[in-house]
């Protein structure tokens, strides 16, 4: 279906609902990376609709079949396209919906969900922000300013740069494709022996590059991204903040949930966040394993941790487990543990330097020699397997170079 925006842009949306069912409360899920492309997406859309939901499934503003013109973490909530609003406000308006609306997604999808509830739709009733790429200044393509390489391994992975490149006139998609094919095989010397804004392929697309280099100084620039205080007030609805100890955004998430806690339209809402930490790389909730180290219990079922949460703000249903505040997985002692809040009640920060060894060290760093680390040690956490350019983006780009699936 295309879906009307106030502009007079329509984004293509798939719907998933019961046959023959009346009208239901409605599931959105808003993509960057394309509605039919649902393993990063973690979905199982048949699940959610045979529990109850219609599921709307979009691509956002310029990508795959939506129409408009594509902008990085633009459009979703409070700037001058309000994509996340006009869409809730639509499936609410449909005889085969009830009214009530929920969203949720992972990365980039997460942002979605944030920036929809942070424009305030009424039809809103909850959200499940996951590990949300949101913060672009902060917390993605800068991280508190400095810039990360990530933004450039991310914008070259196949479901981003596929529609980029479709997109192009006939005549310069082989280009394209050529510098796509140079960007990957040169990783990682080639991101800091080439000026950033000549970078192969990226050099291209600046909606996902070179427009956050050029706006640096530019507070204004980023803020249909930025999640503070501001934009915690604005928020109406009860949220369920998932993130991963080994995950690029897990910042993010530990705190999007205590800025909504504090500083939430109302006390209800304030009092409906909750927060749960488990031992997640980047989507990577399913599984037990990251980076060869093993973590007893620590999948979860997700799509069911979505249905019972929707199913509580949308149907009035009673959860079926305690009602927690905060669901941490203790790395060490390999187990879960609910907390009363993030922080946990006594904890206190604290300072760590990078050691000789590779190892983390109490204080703040000693001024010496700069050494190389011994191969195979863990930096910051992270199992050494996760190490290299742009992370675990990175480790997906040279499992595809070497032609495995990725």
């Amino acid at each position: 279906m295309m879906v009307p925006m106030r502009d007079g842009a329509r984004l293509a949306a798939d719907v998933f609902r019961p046959a023959d069912a009346g009208p239901l409360p409605a599931v959105l899920v808003r993509t960057a990376y394309g509605r039919s492309t649902r393993e990063f997406a973690m979905t199982d859309y048949p699940r959610i609709a045979a529990a109850g939901f219609v599921v709307v499934v979009q691509d956002k503003r310029g990508r795959f079949d939506s129409e408009g013109d594509y902008r990085l973490l633009h459009d979703d909530g409070i700037g001058e396209h309000q994509d996340g609003y006009d869409t809730v406000e639509w499936i609410a308006a449909q005889a085969w919906c009830s009214g009530e609306v929920g969203a949720f997604g992972i990365s980039y999808l997460g942002q979605t969900v944030l920036g929809a509830a942070t424009a305030a739709p009424p039809s809103l009733r909850a959200g499940v922000p996951t590990q949300p790429s949101s913060d672009e200044f902060t917390d993605r393509t800068f991280v508190d300013g400095v810039l990360s390489p990530f933004s450039g391994t991310w914008a070259v992975l196949p479901m981003v740069s596929d529609d980029l490149i479709a997109k192009l006139p006939a005549d310069q998609r082989g280009r394209a494709e050529e510098e796509r094919n140079e960007y990957l095989s040169g990783l990682p010397a080639i991101s800091a022996s080439v000026p950033l804004l000549d970078q192969p392929f990226l050099r291209l697309f600046p909606q996902v590059w070179g427009d956050a280099l050029l706006h640096r100084d530019h507070p204004e620039f980023f803020a249909e991204s930025r999640f503070g205080v501001e934009e915690a007030a604005r928020v109406r609805v009860p949220l369920l903040h998932v993130g991963g100890w080994f995950d690029v955004f897990t910042r993010n998430s530990a705190r999007q949930y205590g800025l909504v806690s504090e500083h939430g339209h109302d006390q209800d809402v304030r009092e409906g966040q909750r927060l749960v930490l488990g031992p997640f790389s980047h989507g990577g909730l399913s599984s037990n394993e990251v980076g060869g180290r093993r973590f007893p219990d620590g999948a979860i079922d997700y799509i069911g941790l979505v249905i019972e949460w929707l199913g509580r703000w949308l149907r009035g249903e009673e959860p079926s487990r305690p009602d927690h505040r905060v669901i941490i997985y203790v790395l060490g002692a390999d187990r879960w543990r609910a907390e009363a809040e993030w922080p946990p009640p006594g904890a206190s920060p604290g300072v760590f330097a990078l050691g000789a060894d590779g190892g983390l060290v109490p204080g703040a760093a000693r001024p010496g020699p700069a050494r190389s680390l011994r191969p195979g040690r863990a930096v910051h956490g992270r199992p050494a397997a996760e190490r290299g350019h742009g992370g675990p983006v990175g480790a997906a780009h040279r499992r595809r170079r070497r032609g495995l699936h990725e």
